[in-house]
């Protein structure tokens, strides 16, 4: 999406230096899956990969993949015991992923920047085909407005020069202000809505969880496991 190509081009220093610690949800999602090959979309500056290293110690081999070219930069240029880790730029909003597969692959901080109910079933449909048999499908919700009234800053989309009829209900415009002022697209995904994202993939759903924020509810964590 373009608002957010636009944000990652010209914040990619400030939110690298906001995305340094690890989530408290990942911990749980390692010991459910104990993977040997791991698949992140949307890797951003490889802070998963790092968490991986240190906590999974299943894990072998690690590759990141993210369309933002400083971001991938920086998460390449750091060295992780243990872990044998690579970074490849891959447009995850387009049609052409490369053929990998993964004993876990993992998609956090991701589905939120996807525009469109059908765009993210298809993004999950996608992912889940990248799962190797007998392996896990890790995704993440941010639950940024559970009540439908956001819990962070936002914009009107007349900013954008959008009209709010050609919006779906959860799509919002958050504000940005670290290093400067900017704008994000995001959607929260109510429940309804997760559980209809889910119903294409041919898995067993065997974690749902909420963790992570001051409150531990920041993100809802799903696991689905692919047969073998």
């Amino acid at each position: 999406m373009a608002i957010n190509r636009t944000f990652y081009a010209r914040f990619h220093a400030a939110f690298d230096e906001t995305r340094t610690r690890p989530w408290p949800g990942w911990r749980r999602v390692a010991a459910r899956t104990s993977p040997r090959t791991v698949l992140d979309l949307g890797c951003g500056n490889g802070r998963w990969a790092d968490f991986l290293a240190a906590n999974a110690p299943s894990a072998e081999t690690y590759e990141g993949w993210d369309d933002c070219p400083p971001l991938l930069e920086r998460a390449g240029a750091l060295f992780r015991a243990g872990l044998d880790a690579r970074f490849v730029i891959v447009d995850l909003l387009g049609n052409e992923w490369p053929a990998r597969s993964a004993d876990l692959v993992g998609a956090f901080g991701v589905v939120h920047h996807v525009p469109s109910f059908e765009a993210r079933r298809a993004f999950l449909t996608r992912a889940f085909a990248r799962v190797a048999p007998g392996g896990h499908l890790a995704v993440c919700f941010w639950r940024f407005a559970p009540d439908g009234q956001p819990r962070v800053a936002t914009a009107p989309w007349s900013e954008v020069g959008i009209e709010p009829a050609a919006v779906e209900p959860g799509d919002h415009l958050v504000r940005w202000r670290r290093g400067g002022a900017g704008l994000r697209y995001c959607h929260h995904s109510d429940d309804d809505e997760i559980d209809r994202l889910l119903e294409p993939l041919d898995g067993e759903l065997v974690d749902r969880f909420d963790a992570d924020g001051a409150a531990r509810d920041m993100n809802r964590y799903l696991v689905i496991r692919r047969p073998a």
